[in-house]
């Protein structure tokens, strides 16, 4: 999702003449450097232990003429539920940072939009990165009375698991469990006028949101902003349009009486004696007398 800040300024050093700056990824992530060695890597996943072809001295006075053969690496077992540990990754492709320059990369991109983001979390996902061997600390730096920072870098097992999960994430459809198709399976346990002001609400605040982001897309588009780094956001529309196509269409059925199993709905909430009963009122609060 793109952001409109007033603010004039972000890490690309993008400046837009109306003073108006879309903060989105603008610098380009695997450059020419990842770029090439990410041709270079094969597209298939990788088991647990890879034979990797590497060349070696025929003997201990002949190293200028190396042999080629095959040897077992034993790859870093597989942990990709937490999409912060790829954005980590990432960030480290394009060059060495401490965990706190990552944060602050990904919010000037806006990433935290796309991946939840937050302090404690991130500094627990560089531990296992390291700790996986994916990635590695390459110096610790100091400036003044701040704490130390430690610098990491990717290892040659962390761009390979880039390139891995990134090819996984696009070919694999995968099972997200979206709150609101959540609550759609316990949708009976409300009444049926209770759903739809409740699904009215939805509407009206995803009419915002969607009329938002069509503004800072368009702007986007208007500054030149290639749309290869904002189709997340284009993603994020699409999926809000069906969303709000479905919630008018689920209200009209439940208003017209044309839901199947409407009727039976209603009796589940008609005289308390269904299987959800009416809630009881609230006690008063303490301090007050309803009796004045």
């Amino acid at each position: 999702m793109l952001t409109v800040l007033s603010e004039p300024r972000d890490s690309a050093g993008v400046w837009v003449a109306s003073g108006i700056v879309v903060t989105l990824v603008v610098l380009i992530g695997f450059q020419l450097g990842a770029f090439s060695r990410h041709r270079q890597l094969n597209a298939r996943s990788r088991p647990a232990c890879a034979r990797v072809l590497v060349s070696t001295p025929r003997s201990n006075r002949d190293t200028l003429n190396k042999v080629p053969r095959l040897e077992v690496v034993a790859l870093p077992a597989r942990n990709r539920s937490n999409p912060l540990a790829l954005a980590v990754l990432v960030c480290l492709a394009e060059q060495p940072r401490h965990p706190y320059d990552v944060a602050t990369t990904l919010r000037q991109r806006q990433k935290h939009e796309s991946v939840r983001l937050n302090y404690g979390s991130l500094y627990g996902v560089v531990e296992s990165l390291e700790r996986r061997g994916l990635i590695e600390a390459q110096e610790t730096l100091r400036e003044g009375k701040l704490p130390e920072r430690t610098v990491y870098r990717l290892t040659e097992a962390g761009l390979i698991e880039v390139h891995d999960w990134l090819t996984e994430l696009l070919s694999t459809p995968v099972r997200d469990y979206p709150a609101f198709q959540a609550a759609l399976s316990f949708l009976p346990a409300l009444p049926p006028a209770d759903v739809v002001t409740l699904l009215r609400e939805r509407e009206g605040r995803l009419e915002m949101t969607m009329a938002q982001a069509a503004a800072t897309r368009e702007l986007a588009h208007k500054h030149g902003i290639p749309r290869l780094f904002w189709v997340e956001s284009e993603y994020e529309a699409v999926l809000r349009e069906a969303e709000l196509g479905y919630v008018r269409s689920l209200i009209a059925d439940i208003e017209s009486g044309s839901l199947d199993g409407l009727q039976l709905w209603h009796s589940f909430h008609e005289g308390g004696d269904g299987p959800w009963p009416r809630l009881p009122q609230a006690a008063p609060l303490p301090g007050t007398n309803d009796e004045e």
